[in-house]
């Protein structure tokens, strides 16, 4: 896959350009911004043969090679401004030739792990898996990463009525870390080494959100209208972290109730068995979701060897060809001899990893960020909901910690009677 590349370049252009340490990942442009000054900010695309970008924003000044100049080093010019929102292109007015940058004709992708890689509710990596090991040594070692919980708090719930506001905070995205680790393999021992041992291996799969926010659907939820008295149907929203302090942001609610007919489904004693909500109660389930990167590294010390000319003293032997003596080696000028030494190396790589890589992934759980057709995150779409007040504390009687699922019940039920309910109802909003 091509990946964009941009530079940070000052230019005689009609615009002064300036690039954020934005990236395109295939033909997709993220980043652009205008400083002080007053100058136009435009991010810079650097594309393949005659392509434009098919994903980005406001204008986009496009490079197109002018010389490949051999090991995937290439001359770039400045070509065309591309208006993203309309696709029309303006040339730049100067020579093509007049302002270059050297840079890569392409970047190659990230470098799968050794092993493999298998979806198991969650990453798992193991250094044989197949034909394949990482090690002439061939140890085993297996690592595995569940997909984090993102945290949501809820007001009221589990249960709430038809045209009640109901809050909502998303306290944050959570983080993975797992790694294995062996202490030694080869064919020697930690106190008798021999060349190619290794020691202190360490395998580590790591889990970070790659958007903070949380994407969020329940089913027939609607925005706040006149308190409550109306609640026009939404689809998705996402919710910004609030962390856990302060007022719900985001509030919604129901004209229906969670009834079979409206789309209810299963019964709340299922999920709520310890609250009074009544076990045949029928609910609605949605679910919230936050991508994340997963990321690879591999680290261990490889005993070796090497040979060197040692110049704190000098050898001599005589050379019949060129009748004199000369030095069994020599460095910068200085005669020495040779020396070979052993020591211990460290070696580690790793790097982000591509959804395609996971044997078995189930398709929903691939996340295309940038839209340009290919996965480059995973969806988690565990949510552990946590009971707030309407003032959005969590402390308290009604503080409650429900365990992580991948879906959101709720119970909505009927209303009794609502009269003056936007008077005595919550307060929507921060």
């Amino acid at each position: 896959m091509l990946r964009g590349l941009v530079v940070i370049l000052t230019t005689i252009l009609l615009l002064t350009v300036t690039t954020r340490n934005a990236r395109a990942d295939g033909d997709n442009i993220i980043g652009q911004d205008a400083g002080d000054s007053g100058s136009t900010c435009v991010t810079s695309y650097f594309a393949e043969g005659d392509t434009t970008p098919s994903t980005c924003e406001g204008t986009v000044l496009i490079w197109r090679i002018v010389e490949d100049l051999g090991d995937n080093v290439c001359k770039w010019a400045p070509d065309q401004y591309y208006d993203c929102e309309s696709g029309e292109s303006q040339d730049v007015v100067v020579h093509r030739g007049a302002l270059t940058v050297e840079a890569a004709c392409s970047q190659p992708g990230p470098t799968p792990p050794c092993g493999g890689l298998v979806w198991s509710d969650g990453i798992s990596w193991l250094t044989e898996y197949g034909d394949r090991t990482c090690s002439a040594w061939e140890w085993r070692l297996q690592v595995h990463a569940g997909l984090p919980c993102n945290r949501l708090a809820i007001y009221p719930y589990p249960a709430t009525t038809v045209g009640w506001p109901s809050g909502f905070k998303f306290i944050g995205a959570g983080t993975t870390t797992a790694q294995a680790a062996r202490a030694y393999a080869g064919a020697g021992s930690p106190g008798n080494p021999r060349v190619g041992d290794q020691r202190n291996i360490v395998l580590q799969l790591k889990l970070v959100p790659a958007r903070n926010a949380l994407e969020l659907y329940l089913p027939r939820w609607g925005r706040v209208v006149d308190g409550g008295k109306s609640c026009p149907e939404q689809g998705s929203v996402f919710l910004p972290p609030q962390g856990v302090f302060g007022r719900p942001k985001t509030w919604a609610c129901w004209d229906l109730p969670s009834h079979p007919a409206a789309g209810g489904e299963d019964q709340a004693g299922r999920y709520f068995p310890d609250d009074p909500v009544g076990p045949d109660a029928p609910l609605f389930k949605g679910w919230g979701r936050v991508p994340y990167y997963a990321y690879w590294a591999l680290s261990y010390q490889e005993y070796k060897e090497r040979t060197y000319c040692d110049t704190s003293y000098a050898n001599w032997g005589w050379d019949e060809e060129a009748g004199q003596w000369v030095p069994e080696c020599t460095e910068d000028g200085q005669p020495g001899h040779w020396e070979t030494e052993y020591y211990w190396d460290t070696v580690s790589r790793g790097g982000v990893i591509d959804p395609d890589w996971v044997a078995g992934l189930p398709a929903g759980m691939k996340a295309d960020l940038n839209g340009d057709g290919d996965a480059d995150a995973f969806w988690s779409y565990g949510v552990q909901v946590l009971r707030m007040d309407e003032n959005g504390r969590l402390d308290g009687w009604w503080r409650k910690e429900y365990v992580c699922r991948a879906e959101i019940p709720i119970v909505v039920r009927e209303a009794q009677s609502r009269i003056a309910w936007p008077e005595h109802g919550p307060r929507v909003g921060p």
